[in-house]
């Protein structure tokens, strides 16, 4: 996983998407696309894979 292989700190939730879950709820509607993965960065809220991978070397390696 990226996070692991860059030595950044996060918290991993598994959400069961086939499941009657409020979180499950909730991450998808903040995902901004209604899947998953989600992380949240700040206050705000990433969607989509490849997203999330360009927004972490964005912020944790701006050299690139």
């Amino acid at each position: 996983n990226y996070l692991e292989e860059h030595n950044l700190p996060f918290e991993e939730v598994f959400v069961a998407p086939w499941r009657d879950d409020p979180l499950r709820k909730e991450l998808f509607e903040k995902s901004g696309i209604g899947t998953t993965p989600v992380i949240k960065a700040g206050e705000q809220y990433i969607g989509d894979s490849g997203t999330i991978i360009e927004y972490l070397e964005q912020a944790y390696n701006p050299r690139k």
